[in-house]
C-alpha cells in the first residue's frame, strides 16, 4: 500500500516538473496568485518591498533584538578571544538567523510581485517570520549565561534594538502598513484601525498599550535585568493583548465560518459517494479551502463565474452544490437549501 502510495506521488512530481513553470505556479498557487506572481509588478513594486523589509526588521528588532544582540556579541567576544572552532549552539544561533533573513528576503520579493493588488500591499505578513524569534530565544540561552559579567552592555545594546525597533514600525505605521490578525501573533498588539482597510470599533487601544510594554521592557532591559525573564514577559504580555483583540475581530468570523463547515457536510452527505459524480461549487477561493477541509477533500470543488454555474460545467456530475447565492446550472433542481448553500440535481431526461 505505502509502495503504492509513492509510486503515486513520485508519478505525480514527475509530471508536474515536465509542465510550464506558469501551470506548476497555478498548481500551488492557484490562479489569483498565479497571474500576480507570473505578471509584471505594479509602479511603486520596489517601494512596497523596501516597506515589507523595513517592517519585518522592525518587528525582529522588537521580538528578537536581544537574542540576536547577545548572539553576535558573545560569538565575536570567543573569537577575539582566540576560538578557533564555532560550539554547537552557535552553529544553531547562525542557522536560526540566516533562515529568518532569508525568509524575510523570500517575503519581501513576494511583496514585490504582489504589488498588483491593493489589497495586499503594506502588510507585515508576521506569520512567516514570527514563530523565529522564540527559537532565537532559546539558541542564544547560552551565549546569555556567558555574558552574565557584561550585563549593562548587554542590556543597553538590547534595549537600544528594541527602542529602534519600535521607532521603525511606527514609520511602517505612518506609511499606511496594517496589521491584521490574520497576518501576525503577538505583532498584531499593535493594531489600530483603519478607516478604509480594517474599520472595526476596538475595544482598547491596543497600540498604545504595546507601545508601553515595549517601553517597561526596555527600560527593565537597561536596568540589567535578567534578559530571558524580561523577553519572555515582553512576548506573553503581547501574546495576550493580541488573543484577547483575536476573540473580539476573528471571534464572529470563525463562528460563521463553523456554521459554513457544518453546512458543507450536510449538504455533502447527499451528493452520490461514486468518484467524480457530485461537486461544490464555489464564489472564491476561501469558500473553496472552507469546503475541501469540511469534507476531507472527498469531493471535487470549483471555482465558478459569478454569474452562475455554466451547463458544460455541471454536465459530469449527477448532484452539485452551489455556495452563498451562486445561480445553479440551467434546468437543474434545488433539493435542498440551506443558510449559505444550495443543493442540486440534475432534471431527469423527458421520456421518450
Amino acid at each position: 500500500m505505502s509502495g503504492a502510495v509513492f509510486l503515486a506521488a513520485g508519478n505525480a512530481v514527475q509530471a508536474l516538473a515536465h509542465q510550464p513553470v506558469a501551470s506548476r505556479l497555478r498548481f500551488f498557487v492557484g490562479p489569483f496568485y498565479d497571474a500576480a506572481l507570473s505578471g509584471a509588478p505594479a509602479p511603486g513594486a520596489f517601494g512596497l518591498a523596501a516597506l515589507a523589509a523595513a517592517g519585518m526588521a522592525a518587528t525582529v528588532a522588537l521580538f528578537a533584538g536581544p537574542p540576536i544582540v547577545a548572539g553576535v556579541l558573545d560569538i565575536a567576544q570567543r573569537r577575539r578571544a582566540g576560538a578557533r572552532e564555532a560550539e554547537g549552539t552557535d552553529l544553531v544561533f547562525v542557522l536560526l538567523l540566516l533562515s529568518l533573513a532569508a525568509t524575510a528576503a523570500m517575503v519581501a520579493v513576494f511583496a514585490f510581485k504582489i504589488s498588483v493588488s491593493p489589497g495586499e500591499t503594506k502588510r507585515i505578513w508576521g506569520r512567516y517570520f514570527e514563530f523565529f524569534a522564540p527559537l532565537l530565544w532559546l539558541a542564544a540561552a547560552p551565549s546569555f549565561a556567558r555574558l552574565a559579567d557584561r550585563g549593562r552592555l548587554v542590556g543597553l545594546a538590547s534595549a537600544g534594538v528594541m527602542l529602534a525597533g519600535l521607532a521603525g514600525l511606527y514609520a511602517c505605521f505612518q506609511a499606511g502598513v496594517v496589521l491584521y490578525a490574520w497576518d501576525g501573533g503577538a505583532l498584531t498588539a499593535f493594531f489600530r484601525p483603519h478607516p478604509e482597510r480594517a474599520l472595526i470599533t476596538v475595544r482598547l487601544p491596543y497600540r498604545e498599550i504595546a507601545t508601553a510594554l515595549t517601553l517597561a521592557a526596555a527600560a527593565a532591559l537597561a536596568l540589567k535585568m535578567r534578559p530571558e525573564r524580561v523577553g519572555a514577559a515582553y512576548v506573553l504580555a503581547l501574546a495576550v493583548v493580541s488573543t484577547q483583540l483575536d476573540d473580539f475581530w476573528i471571534g464572529p468570523m470563525a463562528g460563521t465560518r463553523a456554521e459554513f463547515a457544518a453546512e458543507v457536510r450536510a449538504a455533502g452527505a447527499l451528493l452520490s459517494q461514486d468518484a467524480g459524480r457530485g461537486a461544490i461549487f464555489v464564489k472564491d477561493n476561501n469558500d473553496a479551502h472552507l469546503s475541501f477541509l469540511a469534507l476531507d477533500g472527498q469531493v471535487q470543488i470549483a471555482v465558478a463565474s459569478p454569474e452562475g454555474v455554466e451547463a458544460a460545467a455541471a454536465a459530469p456530475y449527477e448532484r452539485l452544490v452551489t455556495v452563498r447565492d451562486l445561480p445553479g446550472p440551467p434546468g437543474w433542481r434545488p433539493i435542498y437549501e440551506g443558510w449559505q448553500l444550495k443543493v442540486w440535481e440534475k432534471a431527469a431526461a423527458p421520456s421518450p
